[in-house]
C-alpha cells in the first residue's frame, strides 16, 4: 500500500511511502522527485508532523538514506 501527502513547505511538494519496499520518494520544489531506499514507516510518519518538512528532510532522511533521481517534473 501507498500512502500519498502533500506538503505547504519551501523544500518539499510531496512525498509518497510503499510500505511494501520501504521507498520514500519525495517531490522537490523545484521539480525533482528523489527515492530514498530502505526508509522505516516511522520516519515517514515523522516527515508527516514535522514542524519543518525540509529540516526533518535535512536531519533526519538526506544524511541516512541512499537517494536515486528518478525525475525532474516542469511546473
Amino acid at each position: 500500500m501507498t500512502t500519498f501527502a502533500l506538503f505547504d513547505s519551501s523544500a518539499l511538494v510531496a512525498a509518497s511511502y510503499d510500505r511494501a519496499n520501504r521507498i520514500l520518494r519525495l517531490r522537490f520544489i523545484k521539480g525533482d522527485v528523489y527515492d530514498y531506499q530502505d526508509v522505516p514507516e516511522k520516519v515517514f510518519s515523522g516527515l508527516l508532523v514535522a514542524h519543518s518538512t525540509g529540516q526533518f528532510f535535512n536531519t533526519r532522511i538526506k544524511p541516512h538514506f541512499t537517494a536515486r533521481f528518478r525525475e525532474r517534473i516542469d511546473s
